[in-house]
């Protein structure tokens, strides 16, 4: 059952999203990290995209690994605690849908077929998100996340300590990572100081909900709004195909394992703005997470996908991300491999 906190908190966050939707021009891009990867054979001198490589951090979406440690959730029952969100019956499983583009503009080239390496993340995994609403989207996002397995990338995590209580912790960049110990993880993400990550998993609880790991954040910081209820997250799965442009320095990826395209883009840290693909919310950042801070543009053209676009090249406008964006599809992998393999 909701607080009437909680409640207004969500009522407000929505109002802000439909005002938006028909404000937004502005737009400053984020971008993940980028990372060449095996070239795939090239499509012959066709006009779309090409082979390439690259395998980009999104948001952090591909680099963390722990195991988590607080008891075990309870058992509790569901007039206690909202279920989390999940992925609405006949989704696509992620990997299944992936990114193709008819035509790209000028300033990015042209675009080759990649493929990114995924498997980043393994178990259950619940997230949620808050951060500061502003006029035209929302800054200083935290998001936190519980897990019944791991992330790749706090193997070289550090311990630490704070208000006497045990974490493990590390940073991307400006973005950081804290963590407690226990099973099921509680994992905070944020550009901010740790002692706020800290309160923010001080003030998290974990239970099992009709058979589902939960979590709930007690108590937010001042200023903060609940901008993503406690989401399920999808299978990470294994290898994801991706897109790049000749000079790798833009990748075009399919994320939908993150469930939710604001919990993917909040969980980069980035202040984020609203902007419109094909009529669908999007979401802009600039990453830094990475020395490039690079841009990003994050959107889902349709249920339960989710696509990305990734660039360190700050000569591309903006305006051509969303172009580009504009002229992104989501086709089978099938199709994709024929595609791509001629």
């Amino acid at each position: 059952m909701l607080t009437e906190n909680q409640l207004t908190q969500r009522l407000t966050v929505a109002t802000r999203r439909i005002e938006a939707n028909f404000t937004i021009e502005d737009l400053i891009h984020d971008q993940r990290h980028l990372e060449p990867i095996e070239r795939m054979p090239t499509a012959g001198p066709r006009r779309f995209m090409v082979a390439a490589a690259l395998c980009l951090i999104v948001g952090l979406g591909a680099a963390l690994a722990v195991r988590m440690s607080s008891p075990r959730p309870a058992s509790v029952g569901s007039d206690q605690w909202a279920p989390p969100i999940t992925l609405a019956p006949g989704a696509p499983i992620p990997g299944s849908l992936v990114p193709q583009v008819s035509e790209a503009p000028d300033s990015v080239g042209e675009i080759e077929a990649s493929r990114r390496a995924g498997a980043q993340r393994s178990g259950h995994w619940v997230g949620t998100a808050a951060a500061v609403p502003v006029s035209n989207g929302f800054i200083a996002p935290i998001s936190v996340f519980a897990a019944d397995d791991s992330w790749s990338a706090l193997d070289a995590a550090t311990p630490t300590t704070i208000d006497e209580h045990e974490f493990i912790t590390t940073t991307f960049g400006e973005l950081t990572v804290l963590a407690t110990t226990g099973d099921p993880q509680l994992i905070a993400l944020g550009r901010t100081a740790p002692q706020l990550l800290a309160d923010m998993l001080a003030s998290t609880e974990t239970a099992m909900v009709d058979g589902q790991l939960a979590l709930r954040v007690g108590r937010l910081p001042d200023g903060y709004v609940e901008i993503v209820a406690p989401t399920a997250l999808a299978e990470d799965t294994a290898v994801r195909r991706s897109l790049t442009n000749a000079a790798r320095t833009l990748s075009i990826n399919e994320t939908s394992d993150w469930a939710s395209e604001l919990l993917a883009a909040a969980s980069t840290g980035s202040d984020l703005e609203l902007a419109h693909v094909n009529g669908q919310t999007a979401w802009i950042g600039r990453s830094a997470t990475a020395t490039e801070a690079p841009r990003f543009l994050i959107w889902s053209p349709s249920p339960g996908v989710i696509l990305e676009i990734d660039t360190t090249d700050d000569s591309i406008p903006n305006d051509d991300l969303i172009e580009l964006a504009q002229q992104t599809t989501a086709v089978s992998s099938t199709e994709w491999d024929a595609f791509y393999s001629h």
